[in-house]
């Protein structure tokens, strides 16, 4: 990692290639947050943030595309937000599982914060600290809390 952080899974935990794994689900939760490495981390501080305010969030990590779960995902009727510090592969991937299997979902539920720009060009992050490359994403905690607000409410 590129940064302190927490372990997410005990040390005895099988991963298995091809599997999403949830850190945080709930019930009623109306959006959930893809994401994987050390994404994940700040997706998880970003829900601890919005629980202060009130808000569930599901937090998904994945670090191999979920073919499965992104069909369930995309039944869920919540929104979905692929928050990747990284090209954008799990959005991609999701769209290629959304096409090959016929799967009818939402467009406006679908949301992607990653290192390509609207044109799905790279943007340039030459060097900067882990902090100052995540803010640059829009990939902060405190940002992703805000992106979610904005989605769940409009």
């Amino acid at each position: 990692m590129r940064a302190k952080s927490k372990v997410l899974y005990s040390s005895d935990y099988t991963f298995e290639y091809g599997k999403g794994y949830y850190l945080s689900r709930y019930e009623g939760s109306k959006i959930a947050v893809i994401t994987s490495g050390r994404g994940a981390h700040e997706a998880l501080a970003a829900a601890e943030i919005l629980k202060s305010e009130g808000v569930e969030v599901d937090i998904i990590d994945m670090p191999s595309a979920d073919e499965a779960m992104f069909v369930e995902l995309a039944g869920s009727g919540k929104s979905l937000l692929f928050a990747e510090q990284n090209n954008g592969y799990l959005y991609s991937e999701f769209q290629k599982t959304m096409f090959k299997n016929k799967v009818n979902f939402d467009l406006n539920k679908i949301f992607s914060i990653n290192a390509l720009d609207e044109s799905g060009k790279a943007i340039f992050i030459h060097s900067g600290t882990y902090k100052q490359l995540a803010e640059h994403l829009g990939l902060s905690a405190k940002q992703l809390a805000g992106t979610v607000k904005k989605i769940i409410t409009g």
